[in-house]
């Protein structure tokens, strides 16, 4: 045993294994036990014809401790028996003992089983002299491999041994990776992410001899790595077998010649099977490509071994269909382990949506992505910013100068294919000279007669630059319909819009769809340098307000009002916007009323009146003014006056959210008086208002006692400024019953939902519902909490409302699978798993349609998992919900409907930044 360095203890190392047992594992192979090497035991010299030992003995679990896969537990016989030994070309041997994450020791014992049963149907016997077996046991040492190769190997007629041709070779597939990742990964980097790549599997891609074939793919789809395994695989089967050429890898400019280039590379004809590939024929003309692709074809014919391999972007060249091969874009789960290598677990990253996870589909964007979030891995960013910078990292890629009139195609392209989100046909889009034009910028593609970009992320990139150039109206960007096509287009062009046009943007945007802007604030806002923590002089403030103004605040007005009118004039906007919800936003009238500003050392007293509304902004007399029907002022608040860039929106925001929240909360939204949800809340505050102060309330409830109780109510709302009971029923739901049972004409308000049909004698509600009644009221309070949503939708949100998630996905058939607990369990509730189908051939104002099934009826059990996987198959293109839900259902409560309803309309808003997330509502 060994003495570790710098200690007493002894580093345990076991026998070697005996030669008997070497020679038995001999006789139990016939090649390199990694699947699809091939490599053989034994290889002959070319022009000797000796025997010369191609293999060597690796160890599962290593035979000195703190060696690849060491196992402490293991005895000396156990280390060196058959079971735990291999047998391995040289190459593999190296690999697995330095990959070790890459090949764990279950790995290695399927290889072994494999090899054994391969050796078992080939039949063959192998004989070992005791210097064989010694060579097979030595330690693996990659260089002295390649010079006992190249001693036996004989020269090419170009001065270069097989073994100096296959190093240069290897080295020039790993100078290719490093010349593709550095411009995109940063130094201390590269290693992990070469690492990375050697996990990836063998290539796809058959080229068979005498054959040409193109790689097509768009920008960034990695065709260049594909062209560059394959060639390697070429490679390791030309020093593993010798009966093989070790081929040439080329880009485009650097060939005069093809069949010259060739033969001088490989310093002679190419007699035995030869892989060439000619990378990226987009970088020369197409005239030069298909020059290129001639000589190919020539080539191949002549030497009928040879295979070549090409890689363009779509339509480079005109290609034959059995020559071209499609390189298919990155599953997502690829591009998040690229992802994960480079960047580690312990990263920001904002919630996925489809913009974000196509990004993982593409080496390019994937790349891009992890530079990035490794470059700033702790600080948020934001997705519009990092699409924003892919899609400039990209386009710089590219490499290619574009005329003005080509940008200008080129916005309108993304506005065409943004407005019908899909690809445009080339022939209605625009001559065949501009369509040339954009397909040489390499960042279209046309495919089936249509134009689309080559990466999704430039649709939004030049959305925003249409949006910039007046090619695209704000209306029609920002309307309901387009806003979640265009968001990332608008939050580009307000971004990188100069101050003054941001604000006009932003302006024009709250009074068109106030969602818009509450989303671009969650994506850019947030990104603002923070506050300095200091507040601003009256200087400052002047400057700020100079700068950004873009509909001329009164120059001649003191600093404090003209501080008061600019943070107003966002407030007003977003009213305009939200209007008619904007009007329940304000207590008092649904209107702005004057405001009072009082401005010292950069702090701020805004007070807001009863009633008065002119002039809009004054100047108060003190810091702290009083409150009360004599002053006329409602309420004061204080703040810093905010100094960033999208300050006074965000101010604007904070100020809405409450109220809005406290809406949602208490579910007093405007509904139709004749649905669903007017029932359900009139009978809830019905029985608020008849048990107030009673101990034992009927189901059943009396209206003429409900009417003499509530116009008491009334009369105080009335005759008060604003009154509450119990901190759950205010002014508001008493005007809004009286109201409601103004149209009322029987004698008694039944309860909206039946109790239960069963005794109730366990626990829980639920379980004096029998399982028919309880199918019932599931499929019926589905059925009506999904209309309840659509008319709180139109009635409440008409200007955006149909970019809210669920609403997109209107209208739906559900397929819910209950979930009953069995009686005398400790589950409180009944739950209901959903899967949400769109019926796209139905008008979105049908009724859903609901299938239910209780849990074990269910014809497919895995009713979950299929939606799950259904769900990770199809990213959202909008802002749509999960197609796959759990939710529970009290079907016992007085508003259940209701309480569905609201719970996904507060998580629709919550997407556009409007609430916090996590509202969930109850009774």
């Amino acid at each position: 045993m060994a003495a570790a360095r710098g200690t007493d203890k002894k580093t345990i190392e076991h026998p070697r294994p005996t030669d008997g047992t070497v020679r038995q594992l001999y006789g139990t192979a016939v090649c390199c036990a990694k699947p699809r090497c091939g490599a053989p035991l034994y290889r002959l010299n070319d022009q000797s014809g000796e025997r010369v030992l191609n293999s060597h003995v690796a160890h599962i679990h290593a035979r000195s401790e703190g060696g690849p896969r060491w196992d402490p537990s293991m005895s000396e016989d156990d280390n060196r028996a058959p079971s735990n030994l291999l047998l391995l070309c040289m190459p593999h041997a190296w690999e697995i003992d330095n990959l070790i994450d890459q090949f764990p020791a279950d790995m290695l014992r399927e290889w072994k089983k494999q090899q054994i049963e391969a050796a078992a149907n080939a039949h063959t016997t192998v004989v070992m002299s005791s210097a064989d077996v010694d060579e097979a046991l030595a330690p693996v040492d990659l260089q002295a491999f390649v010079e006992a190769v190249a001693a036996v190997v004989p020269f090419h007629s170009g001065l270069r041994t097989r073994a100096q041709a296959w190093q240069l070779a290897t080295r020039k597939a790993m100078g290719w990776r490093l010349a593709r990742l550095t411009p995109m990964v940063a130094p201390e980097d590269r290693e992990t992410a070469m690492m990375w790549m050697a996990t990836m599997g063998s290539p796809t891609i058959v080229v068979p001899p005498g054959q040409v074939r193109v790689l097509t793919g768009a920008m960034g789809a990695g065709k260049t790595e594909h062209a560059i395994r394959w060639w390697e695989e070429g490679l390791q089967e030309a020093i593993s077998t010798g009966t093989a050429e070790i081929g040439a890898f080329y880009t485009p400019r650097t060939i005069v010649n093809l069949e010259s280039a060739v033969i001088a590379d490989l310093g002679h004809e190419p007699t035995y099977p030869c892989r060439i590939v000619i990378d990226d024929l987009d970088s020369v003309s197409r005239q030069d490509a298909s020059r290129l692709l001639t000589e190919a074809r020539v080539l191949v014919h002549t030497w009928p071994n040879v295979s070549v391999l090409a890689t363009a972007r779509h339509e480079t060249v005109a290609l034959a269909d059995e020559e071209r091969i499609v390189t298919d874009p990155w599953p997502i789960e690829r591009g998040f382990s690229l992802l994960q290598a480079i960047v580690g677990k312990d990263f920001y990253w904002p919630d996925w949506n489809s913009e974000t996870l196509n990004l993982l589909t593409s080496p390019l964007t994937t790349l891009g992505l992890a530079r990035r979030l490794r470059a700033g891995r702790h600080t948020k960013i934001s997705r519009s910013e990092l699409l924003s910078e892919l899609a400039s990292m990209a386009i710089e890629q590219s490499q290619r100068e574009l005329a003005e009139e080509t940008w200008q195609d080129l916005g309108r392209l993304a506005a065409a294919i943004l407005d019908q989100a899909a690809p445009v046909p080339a022939g209605s889009f625009a001559s065949p000279p501009q369509v040339r034009a954009l397909l040489n910028t390499n960042l279209v593609v046309r495919e089936d007669g249509a134009l689309r970009f080559a990466l999704p992320v430039f649709e939004q990139y030049f959305g925003s630059a249409a949006i910039r150039a007046g090619l695209v109206a704000m209306e029609t960007a920002a309307s309901g319909d387009a806003f979640p096509l265009w968001r990332y287009a608008l939050a580009f062009a307000v971004s990188t819009a100069e101050p003054p046009r941001q604000e006009q943007l932003l302006l024009s945007l709250a009074r068109l769809n106030p969602a818009a802007v509450f989303w671009i604030l969650g994506e850019i806002g947030r990104m603002e340098a923070a506050e300095s923590g200091q507040a601003p002089d009256a200087s400052v403030i002047e400057t700020l307000i100079a700068r950004r103004d873009c509909t001329g605040i009164s120059a001649g007005a003191t600093v404090p009002v003209r501080a008061g009118l600019w943070l107003r004039e966002a407030e007003e906007a977003l009213m305009a916007g939200l209007n008619p919800l904007g009007e329940r936003l304000r207590r008092r009238g649904g209107k702005l009323t004057q405001w009072g500003v009082w401005l010292e050392h950069g702090h701020v007293t805004l007070a807001r009146a009863r009633s008065r509304e002119s002039p809009p902004v004054i100047e108060l007399d003190e810091m702290h003014p009083d409150i009360g029907i004599v002053t006329g002022w409602d309420s004061w608040t204080q703040l810093e006056f905010p100094t960033s860039a999208f300050g006074r929106w965000t101010r604007a925001q904070k100020h809405f959210q409450p109220r809005l929240n406290e809406l949602i909360r208490r579910r007093t939204l405007d509904t139709p008086l004749d649905g669903t949800l007017a029932r359900e809340r009139a009978y809830y505050l019905a029985r608020f208002v008849t048990g107030f102060g009673v101990r034992h309330r009927n189901p059943l409830i009396d209206l003429n006692d409900l009417r003499a109780k509530l116009a008491t109510w009334v009369d105080r709302a009335n005759e008060s400024e604003w009154s509450t009971w119990q901190g759950e029923v205010d002014s508001a739901d008493v005007w809004w019953l009286d109201a409601y049972l103004a149209r009322e004409t029987g004698d008694v308000l039944e309860r909206p939902w039946p109790l239960g049909d069963q005794p109730h004698v366990g626990r829980f509600f639920w379980e004096s519902y029998s399982k028919s009644l309880t199918g019932t009221l599931a499929a019926d309070i589905l059925r009506e909490a999904i209309i309840g949503y659509r008319q709180l939708v139109e009635i409440n949100f008409p200007r955006f409302g149909s970019a809210l998630g669920l609403y997109g996905m209107l209208p739906l058939h559900i397929k819910g699978l209950i979930d009953r607990p069995e009686p005398g369990s400790e589950i409180h509730s009944v739950h209901m798993r959903l899967m949400l189908h769109r019926q796209p051939d139905v008008e979105k104002e049908a009724d859903p349609t609901i299938t239910a099934t209780f849990t074990g009826e269910d014809t497919t059990p895995n009713f979950w998992d299929r939606g799950a996987e259904h769900y990770r198959r199809a990213a959202p293109a909008r802002f749509d919900q999960s197609p796959v839900q759990s939710i529970e259902l009290p079907i016992h409560a007085t508003r259940p409907a209701t309480n569905l309803a609201y719970q996904w309309l507060a998580a629709d808003l919550a997407a556009l930044g409007w609430l916090e997330k996590g509202i969930r509502h109850f009774d």
